[in-house]
Protein backbone atom coordinates (compact mmCIF):
# COMPACT_ATOMS: atom_id res chain seq x y z
CA UNK A 1 0.00 0.00 0.00
CA UNK A 2 1.15 3.51 -0.76
CA UNK A 3 0.86 5.94 2.16
CA UNK A 4 1.02 9.71 2.47
CA UNK A 5 2.44 11.82 5.29
CA UNK A 6 1.51 15.49 5.70
CA UNK A 7 3.83 18.14 7.08
CA UNK A 8 1.31 20.88 7.77
CA UNK A 9 1.77 24.54 8.66
CA UNK A 10 -0.17 26.23 11.44
CA UNK A 11 -2.80 28.50 9.92
CA UNK A 12 -5.87 30.41 11.06
CA UNK A 13 -9.20 29.36 9.55
CA UNK A 14 -12.20 31.66 9.95
CA UNK A 15 -14.76 28.85 9.57
CA UNK A 16 -15.26 25.13 8.99
CA UNK A 17 -15.38 25.54 5.23
CA UNK A 18 -11.90 27.05 5.06
CA UNK A 19 -10.46 24.28 7.24
CA UNK A 20 -12.25 21.61 5.21
CA UNK A 21 -10.83 23.03 1.98
CA UNK A 22 -7.31 22.82 3.43
CA UNK A 23 -7.75 19.20 4.52
CA UNK A 24 -9.31 18.34 1.16
CA UNK A 25 -6.32 19.80 -0.68
CA UNK A 26 -3.95 17.35 0.97
CA UNK A 27 -6.25 14.35 0.67
CA UNK A 28 -6.86 15.00 -3.04
CA UNK A 29 -3.12 15.15 -3.63
CA UNK A 30 -2.62 11.85 -1.80
CA UNK A 31 -5.44 10.23 -3.77
CA UNK A 32 -3.97 11.47 -7.04
CA UNK A 33 -0.78 9.63 -6.08
CA UNK A 34 -2.85 6.48 -5.42
CA UNK A 35 -2.33 6.41 -1.67
CA UNK A 36 -4.55 4.32 0.58
CA UNK A 37 -3.72 6.12 3.83
CA UNK A 38 -2.87 9.69 4.80
CA UNK A 39 -1.77 11.04 8.18
CA UNK A 40 -1.97 14.61 9.52
CA UNK A 41 0.07 15.99 12.45
CA UNK A 42 -0.66 16.62 16.10
CA UNK A 43 -2.67 19.80 16.53
CA UNK A 44 -4.22 19.70 13.07
CA UNK A 45 -7.74 19.68 14.50
CA UNK A 46 -6.93 22.38 17.04
CA UNK A 47 -6.89 24.89 14.18
CA UNK A 48 -10.70 24.65 14.19
CA UNK A 49 -10.73 26.81 17.34
CA UNK A 50 -10.05 30.15 15.64
CA UNK A 51 -13.59 30.56 14.30
CA UNK A 52 -14.94 30.93 17.84
CA UNK A 53 -12.74 33.95 18.63
CA UNK A 54 -13.85 37.58 18.19
CA UNK A 55 -13.74 38.58 14.53
CA UNK A 56 -11.13 41.36 15.04
CA UNK A 57 -8.80 38.89 16.75
CA UNK A 58 -9.29 36.37 13.94
CA UNK A 59 -8.27 39.01 11.41
CA UNK A 60 -5.16 39.80 13.44
CA UNK A 61 -4.21 36.15 13.67
CA UNK A 62 -4.86 35.47 9.99
CA UNK A 63 -2.52 38.32 9.07
CA UNK A 64 0.17 37.08 11.45
CA UNK A 65 -0.06 33.38 10.63
CA UNK A 66 -1.36 32.98 7.11
CA UNK A 67 0.70 35.76 5.53
CA UNK A 68 3.90 34.78 7.30
CA UNK A 69 4.21 38.23 8.89
CA UNK A 70 7.63 38.27 10.53
CA UNK A 71 6.80 41.23 12.81
CA UNK A 72 4.69 38.98 14.97
CA UNK A 73 1.17 38.95 16.24
CA UNK A 74 1.43 41.84 18.67
CA UNK A 75 2.79 44.34 16.14
CA UNK A 76 0.26 43.19 13.55
CA UNK A 77 -2.56 43.62 16.03
CA UNK A 78 -1.45 47.12 16.90
CA UNK A 79 -1.16 48.04 13.25
CA UNK A 80 -4.58 46.72 12.24
CA UNK A 81 -6.60 47.42 15.35
CA UNK A 82 -5.08 50.50 16.89
CA UNK A 83 -6.77 51.07 20.24
CA UNK A 84 -8.62 47.77 20.53
CA UNK A 85 -6.71 46.97 23.70
CA UNK A 86 -8.75 43.88 24.58
CA UNK A 87 -7.93 42.21 21.30
CA UNK A 88 -4.27 43.19 21.41
CA UNK A 89 -3.91 41.85 24.95
CA UNK A 90 -5.63 38.60 23.94
CA UNK A 91 -2.86 37.97 21.44
CA UNK A 92 -0.42 37.91 24.36
CA UNK A 93 -2.28 35.03 26.04
CA UNK A 94 -3.34 32.80 23.19
CA UNK A 95 -2.86 29.72 25.36
CA UNK A 96 -5.39 31.08 27.83
CA UNK A 97 -7.75 32.16 25.06
CA UNK A 98 -7.46 28.73 23.47
CA UNK A 99 -8.19 26.95 26.74
CA UNK A 100 -11.32 29.05 27.33
CA UNK A 101 -12.42 28.33 23.77
CA UNK A 102 -12.04 24.59 24.41
CA UNK A 103 -14.13 24.81 27.56
CA UNK A 104 -16.89 26.77 25.83
CA UNK A 105 -16.86 25.28 22.32
CA UNK A 106 -15.09 21.95 22.65
CA UNK A 107 -18.13 19.91 21.65
CA UNK A 108 -18.66 22.07 18.56
CA UNK A 109 -14.99 21.63 17.62
CA UNK A 110 -15.31 17.88 18.11
CA UNK A 111 -18.34 17.68 15.81
CA UNK A 112 -16.52 19.67 13.12
CA UNK A 113 -13.35 17.59 13.44
CA UNK A 114 -15.24 14.30 13.12
CA UNK A 115 -17.42 15.49 10.24
CA UNK A 116 -14.63 17.04 8.16
CA UNK A 117 -12.12 14.21 8.40
CA UNK A 118 -14.79 11.51 7.99
CA UNK A 119 -16.08 13.24 4.87
CA UNK A 120 -12.57 13.48 3.42
CA UNK A 121 -11.97 9.77 4.05
CA UNK A 122 -15.30 8.82 2.48
CA UNK A 123 -14.98 11.14 -0.51
CA UNK A 124 -11.59 9.75 -1.48
CA UNK A 125 -11.98 6.16 -0.15
CA UNK A 126 -8.89 6.40 2.05
CA UNK A 127 -7.81 5.71 5.58
CA UNK A 128 -7.24 9.04 7.34
CA UNK A 129 -5.26 9.52 10.55
CA UNK A 130 -6.72 12.90 11.40
CA UNK A 131 -3.80 14.17 13.40
CA UNK A 132 -4.91 15.23 16.84
CA UNK A 133 -6.93 17.89 18.55
CA UNK A 134 -7.74 18.92 22.06
CA UNK A 135 -11.32 17.68 22.38
CA UNK A 136 -13.82 16.50 25.00
CA UNK A 137 -13.36 12.76 25.49
CA UNK A 138 -16.25 10.63 24.19
CA UNK A 139 -16.80 9.04 27.61
CA UNK A 140 -15.53 11.38 30.34
CA UNK A 141 -16.05 14.69 28.49
CA UNK A 142 -12.72 15.83 29.94
CA UNK A 143 -10.45 17.63 27.47
CA UNK A 144 -7.90 15.19 26.00
CA UNK A 145 -5.39 15.26 23.16
CA UNK A 146 -6.92 12.69 20.80
CA UNK A 147 -6.09 11.37 17.35
CA UNK A 148 -8.87 9.66 15.35
CA UNK A 149 -8.65 7.09 12.57
CA UNK A 150 -11.29 7.07 9.82
CA UNK A 151 -11.93 4.31 7.29
CA UNK A 152 -12.51 4.52 3.52
CA UNK A 153 -16.29 4.61 4.01
CA UNK A 154 -15.98 7.53 6.41
CA UNK A 155 -16.51 5.35 9.46
CA UNK A 156 -14.80 6.18 12.74
CA UNK A 157 -12.52 3.21 13.40
CA UNK A 158 -11.31 4.51 16.74
CA UNK A 159 -9.24 7.07 18.59
CA UNK A 160 -6.13 7.19 20.77
CA UNK A 161 -5.84 9.65 23.64
CA UNK A 162 -2.36 10.88 24.50
CA UNK A 163 -1.29 9.08 27.67
CA UNK A 164 2.07 10.68 28.48
CA UNK A 165 1.57 14.42 28.34
CA UNK A 166 4.38 16.68 27.19
CA UNK A 167 5.09 19.65 29.43
CA UNK A 168 3.19 21.92 27.01
CA UNK A 169 0.08 19.69 27.11
CA UNK A 170 -0.50 19.71 30.84
CA UNK A 171 -2.17 23.14 30.98
CA UNK A 172 -4.62 22.16 28.24
CA UNK A 173 -5.75 18.57 28.75
CA UNK A 174 -5.84 15.42 30.87
CA UNK A 175 -4.02 12.15 30.04
CA UNK A 176 -5.57 9.07 28.47
CA UNK A 177 -5.32 5.61 30.01
CA UNK A 178 -5.58 3.07 27.16
CA UNK A 179 -3.10 1.72 24.60
CA UNK A 180 -5.11 0.76 21.51
CA UNK A 181 -4.56 -0.75 18.09
CA UNK A 182 -6.96 -0.46 15.18
CA UNK A 183 -7.88 -3.09 12.57
CA UNK A 184 -7.74 -2.11 8.91
CA UNK A 185 -7.79 -3.93 5.58
CA UNK A 186 -3.99 -3.90 5.49
CA UNK A 187 -3.42 -4.99 9.10
CA UNK A 188 -3.39 -3.42 12.54
CA UNK A 189 -2.29 0.14 13.17
CA UNK A 190 -1.17 1.96 16.32
CA UNK A 191 -1.14 5.74 16.84
CA UNK A 192 1.23 7.55 19.18
CA UNK A 193 1.04 11.27 19.81
CA UNK A 194 4.37 13.11 19.78
CA UNK A 195 6.14 12.58 23.17
CA UNK A 196 4.55 9.12 23.37
CA UNK A 197 7.12 7.82 20.89
CA UNK A 198 9.82 8.17 23.56
CA UNK A 199 8.22 5.49 25.73
CA UNK A 200 9.34 2.12 24.30
CA UNK A 201 6.67 0.26 26.25
CA UNK A 202 3.85 2.00 24.36
CA UNK A 203 5.13 0.90 20.95
CA UNK A 204 5.97 -2.57 22.27
CA UNK A 205 2.50 -3.11 23.73
CA UNK A 206 0.98 -1.99 20.43
CA UNK A 207 3.20 -4.45 18.58
CA UNK A 208 2.20 -7.22 21.02
CA UNK A 209 -1.42 -6.45 20.10
CA UNK A 210 -0.55 -7.07 16.46
CA UNK A 211 0.28 -3.59 15.14
CA UNK A 212 2.20 -3.75 11.87
CA UNK A 213 2.54 0.03 11.56
CA UNK A 214 2.98 2.83 14.09
CA UNK A 215 1.92 6.36 13.18
CA UNK A 216 3.32 9.20 15.28
CA UNK A 217 1.69 12.61 14.98
CA UNK A 218 3.67 15.46 16.51
CA UNK A 219 3.95 19.18 17.15
CA UNK A 220 7.49 19.88 18.38
CA UNK A 221 8.49 23.34 19.67
CA UNK A 222 11.98 23.74 18.31
CA UNK A 223 14.46 21.62 16.38
CA UNK A 224 15.92 19.87 19.43
CA UNK A 225 12.48 18.65 20.52
CA UNK A 226 11.79 17.40 17.00
CA UNK A 227 14.96 15.31 16.80
CA UNK A 228 14.14 13.70 20.15
CA UNK A 229 10.68 12.70 18.96
CA UNK A 230 12.01 11.58 15.59
CA UNK A 231 14.59 9.39 17.35
CA UNK A 232 11.80 7.80 19.38
CA UNK A 233 9.53 7.22 16.39
CA UNK A 234 12.42 5.75 14.37
CA UNK A 235 13.48 3.51 17.25
CA UNK A 236 9.96 2.14 17.79
CA UNK A 237 9.96 1.06 14.15
CA UNK A 238 13.31 -0.68 14.50
CA UNK A 239 12.75 -2.36 17.85
CA UNK A 240 9.33 -3.69 16.84
CA UNK A 241 10.08 -4.43 13.15
CA UNK A 242 7.05 -2.52 11.87
CA UNK A 243 6.43 0.30 9.41
CA UNK A 244 6.25 3.85 10.71
CA UNK A 245 5.08 7.31 9.79
CA UNK A 246 5.95 10.58 11.55
CA UNK A 247 3.76 13.57 10.65
CA UNK A 248 4.87 16.98 11.95
CA UNK A 249 3.21 20.35 12.50
CA UNK A 250 5.40 23.33 11.58
CA UNK A 251 5.11 27.08 11.93
CA UNK A 252 4.18 29.63 14.56
CA UNK A 253 3.77 28.49 18.14
CA UNK A 254 1.72 30.60 20.53
CA UNK A 255 0.14 27.85 22.66
CA UNK A 256 3.27 26.85 24.57
CA UNK A 257 3.91 28.33 27.99
CA UNK A 258 7.61 27.49 28.38
CA UNK A 259 9.14 26.47 25.04
CA UNK A 260 8.23 29.26 22.63
CA UNK A 261 10.24 28.17 19.60
CA UNK A 262 8.29 27.64 16.36
CA UNK A 263 7.12 24.12 15.59
CA UNK A 264 9.75 22.27 13.58
CA UNK A 265 9.92 18.87 11.88
CA UNK A 266 11.05 16.71 8.99
CA UNK A 267 8.12 14.41 8.52
CA UNK A 268 9.09 10.92 7.43
CA UNK A 269 7.87 7.49 6.37
CA UNK A 270 9.88 4.78 8.09
CA UNK A 271 10.70 1.09 7.81
CA UNK A 272 12.97 -1.45 9.48
CA UNK A 273 16.59 -1.03 8.40
CA UNK A 274 16.34 -4.44 6.69
CA UNK A 275 13.95 -2.87 4.15
CA UNK A 276 16.01 0.21 3.26
CA UNK A 277 18.95 -0.23 0.90
CA UNK A 278 20.91 2.63 2.48
CA UNK A 279 20.41 1.23 6.03
CA UNK A 280 18.74 4.48 7.09
CA UNK A 281 15.34 3.09 8.04
CA UNK A 282 13.82 6.03 6.11
CA UNK A 283 11.66 5.49 3.02
CA UNK A 284 10.90 9.18 2.45
CA UNK A 285 11.24 12.44 4.34
CA UNK A 286 10.45 16.14 3.96
CA UNK A 287 13.29 18.32 2.69
CA UNK A 288 13.34 21.02 5.39
CA UNK A 289 12.36 21.64 9.02
CA UNK A 290 9.77 24.33 8.28
CA UNK A 291 8.23 23.69 4.86
CA UNK A 292 4.72 22.42 4.19
CA UNK A 293 4.86 19.25 2.11
CA UNK A 294 3.26 15.89 1.41
CA UNK A 295 5.49 12.84 0.99
CA UNK A 296 4.61 9.30 -0.08
CA UNK A 297 6.13 5.82 0.06
CA UNK A 298 5.08 2.17 -0.21
CA UNK A 299 4.47 -0.16 2.74
CA UNK A 300 4.94 -3.74 1.51
CA UNK A 301 3.62 -5.95 4.30
CA UNK A 302 4.67 -9.18 2.62
CA UNK A 303 8.23 -7.87 2.43
CA UNK A 304 7.95 -6.78 6.07
CA UNK A 305 7.06 -10.31 7.17
CA UNK A 306 9.84 -11.83 5.09
CA UNK A 307 12.40 -9.37 6.43
CA UNK A 308 11.38 -9.98 10.03
CA UNK A 309 11.67 -13.75 9.56
CA UNK A 310 15.07 -13.53 7.86
CA UNK A 311 16.58 -10.83 10.05
CA UNK A 312 19.50 -11.47 12.39
CA UNK A 313 17.55 -9.40 14.97
CA UNK A 314 14.27 -11.26 15.38
CA UNK A 315 12.94 -9.03 18.10
CA UNK A 316 9.48 -10.45 18.59
CA UNK A 317 10.46 -14.11 18.50
CA UNK A 318 13.43 -13.66 20.81
CA UNK A 319 11.80 -11.35 23.36
CA UNK A 320 11.95 -13.26 26.64
CA UNK A 321 8.54 -12.66 28.12
CA UNK A 322 9.17 -14.91 31.10
CA UNK A 323 12.08 -12.79 32.28
CA UNK A 324 10.31 -9.52 31.55
CA UNK A 325 7.27 -10.60 33.59
CA UNK A 326 9.48 -10.71 36.67
CA UNK A 327 10.11 -6.99 36.31
CA UNK A 328 6.60 -5.78 35.48
CA UNK A 329 5.86 -5.00 39.16
CA UNK A 330 8.49 -2.24 38.87
CA UNK A 331 5.96 -0.30 36.78
CA UNK A 332 3.37 -0.31 39.57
Amino acid sequence: MKVACVQQKVKIFPNDDAFEAEIGRFVRQAKAEECGLIAFPEGAGAMLAAQYLPAPLVRVLMAAYNDGNSTGIINTGQKLLGKLVDTASATQDLAGVFKRTLNEHGLDMRRSYLRIFAAAARRHSMYVVAGSSYLPDEVTRRIVNASYLFGPSGETIGYQNKIHLYIEDTHLCTPGNEIKVFSTDFGKLGITICYESMFPEVGRFMAFQGAQALVNVSACPGERCFWKIRAGAWSRVQDNQVFGLHSCLVGKNDLSLKFKEPYRGRSSILAPIDLTDDNSGVLAQVATLDSEELITAHWDFDALRRAAAASDTRVREEFDRDVIRNYLPLYS
